[in-house]
């Protein structure tokens, strides 16, 4: 088997896309790249989106597979279905899924996937944009960046943003405990995932088994008016979030232990 073309599975969680699915892009890469799998989670759409996966599924009918969820789950959850199927297929190596299900970049997957095969011990690999809107969150909000560094899990906060929206690939091998069981919470789930990691690998071994790669994508520049002002306002809204998530999420983890 090629070493660069590992079987991987691509999870896509999809509520009303119909109009937004870049669907001639993704026939293309099934019908050029035989080693990708791709299971769309249909998540209780109100439109045609199901009619428009469909159609994908007839032109490339055994590497497509589509799941109709019976009750509304939240993106979260739906991902979380579509990586438990594929970890049932026994000719799955990996599974990933990108920071947004409808703006996707093959390429830098390819590079993740290429870097998770490589390295001996690493288990999942996590994709970054190189400029994260977080990167000069100090700059633009210093009372945000103050209270980072005096709440007591402020390392915590820190990992999370870091991670936060970022493209995932991963060995299947860590499916049963990193995602068994459903997420707590549809807005912090990767805060769970990091979580879980250091339940599995414990807190100081954790950067053994994790990859985290910077990826060269393009980046749209936002002049807006008022930006770093929204932006500020934004990421103490999201301290905020994270302070109550974490407090009742951590609570809930420390019991497994």
């Amino acid at each position: 088997m090629n070493n660069f073309n590992m079987k991987t599975g691509i999870v896509f969680s999809c509520f009303n896309i119909e109009h937004t699915l870049d669907v001639q892009k993704l026939i293309q890469v099934l019908s050029e790249q035989e080693h990708y799998y791709f299971c769309f989670v249909n998540d209780c759409s109100t439109d045609n989106t199901n009619q428009v996966l469909s159609s994908i599924k007839q032109k490339i009918p055994h590497r497509t597979f589509i799941i109709n969820l019976e009750k509304k789950s939240g993106r979260p959850e739906a991902l979380r279905t579509g990586i438990v199927y594929f970890e049932k297929l026994r000719y799955i190596n990996y599974i990933g899924f990108f920071k947004n299900d409808l703006y996707f970049d093959f390429k830098a997957l390819k590079s993740m996937t290429k870097s998770l095969h490589f390295s001996e011990n690493t288990s999942i690999v996590f994709g970054l944009e190189e400029k994260s809107k977080y990167v000069h969150t100090k700059e633009r909000n210093l009372p945000f960046e103050f209270f980072k560094k005096k709440c007591p899990f402020g390392k915590d906060i820190s990992e999370f943003l870091k991670l936060k929206d970022s493209t995932m690939v991963f060995s299947k091998s860590i499916v049963p405990i990193l995602f068994d069981s459903p997420f707590v919470s549809k807005h912090f789930f990767y805060l769970e995932i990091l979580l879980r990691l250091k339940l599995l690998f414990g807190e100081k071994n954790l950067n053994k088994f994790i990859l985290i790669k910077n990826l060269k994508l393009i980046q749209v520049q936002q002049n807006k008016p008022y930006l770093s002002f929204y932006q500020g306002m934004h990421s103490s809204f999201l301290l905020l979030r994270f302070c109550i998530n974490y407090t009742l999420l951590r609570k809930s983890y420390l019991l497994l232990r």
